[in-house]
């Protein structure tokens, strides 16, 4: 739910902005012609325009931007939770857009009839109607509210796909240029990958493969926004996953939840998944936590990158899980930060020479 509402507060808070500043731009502009041809005191003496030259426009900026805000938030949801996500871009551009227009249409009337039931109107609804539809406004009042909806929602929708590309949140600290110097930070960390995808790739072919991972981690991204996951990177057959430890926040269970909420996703798609591809995905994974550095890499394509042997160790548990033929993985720091009266059968491996390591580190599985 926090990361939901931190989507709506996105999505209301760049439609609130704009507005504003629209409507900033606008009454300056029509407030200084007026007076540069000496006949505000004129247009003020009609009710409805000094109600349009009026900061009365501000609330309506505000009331447009939270309704539109929500509205756009409830569009792009639909969108990423259904079949539609699945469409070409084109086409989705194409639908969210009508959307866009049916629900700007709605958003006025709702808020003509706020302002009417608040009383700062200077017309009836009567008089509403008959001024907007017999009144001749110029061409080039419909043609600026039309270039300011095109570029608002273009420029809007920029800033979602690319906080999309890097991740919630991560957008505005590469803005911010917070990790263009290394820092460190306290996270866990989860790999995860498709159990014998080497044997899986070959049966299906490369294509219907990739195919197969796309709808795995469609199903996966689903569950994101519970687990308050931030995906790091895809590489291949495998996604990793990151969460920030916060003093307060000593619940080191997230990556568990998230690991058997998906396994349980992927049991209950069996039927669908062994009808369309022949087999049943199953995935396995490797858990560790701990102070890593943070830095933005890239000058041609940039990105944040994590450092230290915390993410070489969770790397390592993932690719130990055949050998102990389990599903789940964890180190020690990992388990002894978790509940003792947790929800989750945890067995101790033992200590264990991880590939690649040259110091032993005890090993323990989890499973539910």
């Amino acid at each position: 739910m926090k990361r939901f509402f931190y989507d709506w507060l996105f999505y209301v808070t760049l439609w609130v902005g704009i507005t504003l500043f629209y409507s900033f731009i606008y009454l300056s502009i029509i407030r200084a012609m007026l007076e540069y041809l000496e006949v505000k005191e004129l247009v003020e003496k009609e009710p409805i325009f000094a109600y349009m030259i009026s900061d009365y426009q501000y609330f309506e900026s505000l009331l447009f931007g939270l309704l539109f805000g929500t509205a756009t938030f409830g569009i792009n949801l639909v969108v990423d939770y259904t079949g539609i996500h699945k469409f070409s871009y084109g086409k989705t551009i194409i639908f969210k857009t009508v959307l866009y227009f049916l629900s700007m249409a709605l958003i006025f009337v709702v808020m003509a009839g706020i302002i009417l039931s608040i009383g700062i109107s200077p017309l009836t609804a009567r008089e509403y109607q008959i001024f907007f539809i017999e009144s001749n406004f110029p061409l080039s009042f419909y043609l600026g509210g039309a270039i300011f909806f095109i570029m608002s929602t273009l420029l809007i929708n920029f800033i979602a796909l690319m906080n999309k590309k890097f991740g919630p949140g991560q957008m505005w600290l590469i803005f911010l240029g917070k990790y263009n110097k290394p820092i460190t930070e306290n996270r866990i960390f989860m790999f995860l990958d498709l159990n014998n995808s080497t044997t899986i790739a070959e049966k299906l072919g490369h294509i219907i493969y990739s195919k197969l991972l796309q709808e795995c981690f469609l199903d996966m991204n689903k569950l994101i926004p519970r687990s308050e996951a931030e995906i790091y990177q895809y590489v291949g057959d495998e996604a990793v996953l990151t969460w920030k430890i916060k003093n307060y926040d000593k619940n080191f269970t997230k990556p568990f939840q998230l690991f058997f909420s998906f396994k349980r996703r992927l049991e209950k798609k069996a039927n669908y998944y062994e009808s369309k591809y022949g087999v049943v995905p199953e995935f396995k994974a490797g858990v560790n936590a701990g102070v890593v550095t943070v830095a933005e890499i890239g000058d041609l394509k940039r990105e944040i990158a994590y450092h230290g042997d915390v993410v070489n160790t969770a790397a390592r548990l993932r690719g130990a899980c055949n050998e102990f033929k389990k599903k789940l993985l964890a180190s020690e720091y990992v388990i002894r930060n978790i509940n003792p009266l947790s929800e989750y059968d945890i067995q101790e491996i033992g200590e264990v020479n991880l590939r690649g390591k040259k110091n032993y580190i005890k090993v323990f599985s989890i499973e539910q």
